[in-house]
Parts: structure tokens; C-alpha cells; sequence
């Protein structure tokens, strides 16, 4: 398990005048599921991007536990963070069975072992031989975080995971996976459009607004505790935006 240190990132995009991100702060304690939620051009996806090393801040600090990420405009390439990461669309391989998406990466004589060992894990043993269109939403779902999780990464990044899931298998999928969390104990964050995702899936949630945390605590704290309006009502899901579109990447 890992802590994360996020101190003092800014980010602005070209011909962007505002901060995407502005002197953010956010630590993510060991073994912990911390949701990010804001409206739209919040810097919730940017955030993530930047951690996982996707994207560069124009400054700050990014550390987990005693090794440094960025600091002083120098990077450590995504590659060697060891990051997991599950995509909003997912991004299965449509020409690989459950098996090769999971194993895809890892070392040759692993794939077959571990791939096993983790549709064990996320409850799809025997569906290794099924292709990306051959399963539900949720079960893509499982395989994408299967895959994620393959090469036991120190921290695992989620971006807006169940956005296209229906509501009708939308809360069992997040019970389902809350359990596989709570069983690999594994440092998460997850950028969420929902507060409801999080107060099912998540120890804590930040609220983010224009490049800045505004509250972060445990959920059921900011739930009955919001620091102010804007927490409020993305409580009461008046800002429930399915994408950020406001700037590249953000």
C-alpha cells in the first residue's frame, strides 16, 4: 500500500487565461478510495492525467511515499510510476480475449497465471475465452480493472469508470467493485460525475472548483457537513456533468 503527496500543482493550458489547477494540495492516505467530484472543467480528469504522468503541472510536487514523481519540471515517465489505470471508455482490445486484455504487458510466462488469477479476483473465472463484445457492461468493467490491477500496482486511477454503465446494474457493479478494492487494499482514486458513485464506492471525496479542493473529508462528513453552496449542491447532484469539456484534457 502507498500514500500520495500531491502539493502545490499548478497547471494552465494553452490559450486558456485561468488555472486548470491552482496550487492544488491533496494527500491520499495508504490503502484508501478517495473520489474526486466537481462540475465540468473542475481539473478532476487533468488531475488524474498528471499523476498517472500522463501530462506534466507547470509546477508543484507529486511523491508517493518517499519517491518523487515531478518536482522542479523533472519527471518520471509514466511507465516507472507503477500506476494502474482504468480508462472511461475502458480501451479493451476488441481483437484480444478476457485472458490477453488482462495479460497484456506483463511478462509472457506470467499472462496465462495471473490472468487467471485475476478473473478469479473480480469473479469472472471462465470467462477468459470471451471476447470485449461477447460481455456486459459491467463484466468489460471487471476485465478493465482486472487488467489494471494485473501488474500490482502501487496505486490505482479510475476516470469516471461507471459513466456509461445502466442504472439498472449500475450499483451492483459498485458494490462489486468496492469489495475488489477492500480485497486488494490498494491506494484509489476516482474521478466521479456522481456523489452517490462515491458515497458507495469511496472512504473520502475531494469537491473540486476551479483548480482548487474545497472540501475534502470522509463522505458521509461532506454529505452532512458541506463547507458551503457549491458543495451543496453537488451533493443534491445539480452538477452531474458525464464529461469534461470545457478545455483539452481537463
Amino acid at each position: 500500500m502507498s500514500e500520495l503527496h500531491i502539493e502545490q500543482i499548478d497547471k494552465r493550458f494553452n490559450g486558456l487565461d485561468n488555472k486548470v489547477l491552482d496550487s492544488l494540495d491533496l494527500h491520499i492516505p495508504s490503502g484508501k478510495t478517495v473520489a474526486l467530484l466537481g462540475r465540468s472543467g473542475s481539473g478532476k480528469t487533468t488531475l488524474l492525467r498528471i499523476i498517472a504522468g500522463f501530462i506534466d503541472p507547470d509546477s508543484g510536487r507529486i511523491a508517493m511515499d518517499n519517491r518523487v514523481f515531478f518536482e522542479d519540471g523533472k519527471s518520471v515517465v509514466p511507465e516507472k510510476r507503477n500506476i494502474g489505470f482504468v480508462f472511461q471508455d475502458l480501451a479493451l482490445f476488441p481483437h484480444m480475449d478476457a485472458l490477453e486484455n488482462i495479460g497484456y504487458g506483463l511478462p509472457r510466462s506470467e499472462r496465462k497465471e495471473t490472468g487467471n488469477r485475476m478473473l478469479s479476483l473480480v469473479g469472472m473465472a471462465g470467462f477468459g475465452n470471451r471476447y470485449p463484445h461477447e460481455l456486459s457492461g459491467g463484466q468489460q468493467q471487471r476485465i478493465a480493472i482486472a487488467r489494471a490491477l494485473a501488474p500490482k500496482p502501487r496505486i490505482l486511477l479510475m476516470d469516471e469508470p461507471f459513466n456509461s454503465l445502466d442504472a439498472s446494474i449500475k450499483s451492483d457493479t459498485l458494490a462489486f467493485v468496492r469489495k475488489i478494492l477492500d480485497q486488494s487494499g490498494i491506494t484509489t482514486i476516482i474521478v466521479s460525475h456522481d456523489f452517490h458513485e462515491a458515497e458507495m464506492i469511496a472512504d473520502s471525496c475531494a469537491i473540486l472548483d476551479t483548480g482548487k479542493v474545497i472540501q475534502y473529508d470522509r463522505v458521509q462528513t461532506v454529505k452532512q457537513q458541506p463547507a458551503n453552496d457549491f458543495v451543496r449542491r453537488i451533493i443534491e447532484s445539480d452538477y452531474r456533468v458525464s464529461s469534461e469539456a470545457t478545455a483539452p484534457g481537463v
